[in-house]
């Protein structure tokens, strides 16, 4: 369990009981740390982002230590970051209303989208069954789909929008790659089903330009797109998990402090199993 603090993170270790917490080690830090991440393939790696570093940090019985440190750039903050689901040495960075893709073990960046969002980019996700393809979620109240493979092209695979407000979480489902969250500032939390999308592995499924739509699209645009609104939060929702243990629940906590867990819809989850 981790405490993050304005200038630093804590690392707590829970008793077997759970019940209680012993303060581990405190991660030192310049600046507000805005996230705090574990190792997707080594449980002593960890992963800091802070508004102006990018930081690893290895965690051993005896102590905590800085591993490496990297820069966002000139005149940019870090938001968030989404550690790449299959390959250990990579990382997606939220910076600004760009996208950074960084190697962190060597701490350097190695490709991006200076522009994902016509404002911030808030939040990233990596598709759990195509190692090239994230989601982005922005200030412009969308959700935009992109491949590593064409990060020099400002199109967007993909663009939905069901936000009223900024779009503060995205959230691939780690079991079923047609399934997706996002959380708003306008209090919702929608489920999107994109199984067209989820069938095109390649960097082909690039569509018209952003905002451009013609009558004439393929199918890929009238089959995907926003399943299910919750509209249980009464305040801005920044938060959001899916569960590890069931494909069809996840959680969702707002800035009020309130925590909501719900469950996919039937309709869709059935779309999905049949």
């Amino acid at each position: 369990m981790l405490n993050i603090g304005v200038y630093g993170a804590t690392l707590w270790q829970a008793s077997d009981s759970g019940r209680q917490l012993s303060r581990v080690a405190d991660l030192k830090h310049e600046g507000v740390v805005r996230r705090v991440l574990w190792s997707q393939h080594n449980t002593g790696q960890l992963l800091t982002v802070e508004e102006g570093a990018l930081r690893t940090w290895s965690v051993g019985d005896a102590a905590v230590q800085q591993t490496a440190c990297g820069a966002p750039g000139e005149l940019e903050q870090f938001w968030t970051a989404a550690p790449h689901p299959r390959d250990p040495q990579l990382a997606l960075v939220a910076a600004g209303p760009g996208v950074q893709l960084w190697d962190v073990q060597a701490m350097k960046q190695v490709g991006g989208i200076e522009v994902a969002h016509r404002m911030r980019t808030w939040d990233v996700s990596w598709a759990p069954g195509n190692e090239h393809r994230f989601v982005t979620g922005g200030d412009d109240c969308k959700l935009r789909f992109w491949d590593t493979r064409m990060l020099s092209r400002p199109e967007a695979l993909q663009e939905m929008s069901g936000h009223s407000h900024w779009v503060w979480g995205v959230a691939y489902s780690p079991f079923h790659e047609q399934l997706l969250l996002s959380s708003s500032t306008d209090t919702t939390v929608n489920v999107w089903y994109a199984p067209a999308l989820a069938k095109l592995k390649g960097p082909e499924a690039k569509q018209q330009p952003m905002g451009v739509k013609s009558s004439s699209q393929s199918s890929l645009r009238d089959a995907d797109g926003k399943a299910h609104t919750y509209d249980e939060h009464e305040d801005s929702v920044y938060g959001l998990a899916w569960s590890a243990a069931d494909p069809w629940l996840f959680a969702s906590m707002s800035y009020d402090g309130r925590l909501v867990v719900n469950k996919v819809p039937k309709n869709i989850k059935y779309k999905i199993l049949i």
